[in-house]
């Protein structure tokens, strides 16, 4: 069980349930939960992370073979959505990432 007064920190999102339902995403500084009741579920930070693209070989229409690789910089702005639209976040970002880069090429 949780705290009946929460501090949230800045650039943080937290999701709470109620029950084991979605009930309301948390802003930063202090916010009231019913203990036993209310479950911090996910923390989301707002913070813009950065995802480096392990290199991958790619073959131009030229057939000329690349390497590619990459840094991703990402920042959530739907911390709900990113909780619960997607199974991982980060992971579905970075696939996305790889298939664009080589469709690019």
């Amino acid at each position: 069980c949780n705290t009946i007064i929460n501090f949230v920190p800045q650039q943080e999102a937290w999701i709470i349930e109620r029950m084991g339902r979605f009930h309301k995403v948390l802003e930063p500084g202090v916010n009231i939960l019913i203990p036993c009741i209310d479950e911090i579920k996910y923390v989301q930070s707002l913070k813009e992370k950065t995802i480096d693209i392990h290199p991958q070989g790619a073959v131009t229409l030229d057939n000329v073979q690349l390497q590619l690789d990459g840094v991703l910089y990402l920042q959530i702005f739907d911390p709900y959505k990113a909780s619960y639209g997607v199974y991982d976040a980060e992971f579905a970002i970075s696939q996305l990432a790889q298939t664009t880069m080589r469709c690019e090429v």
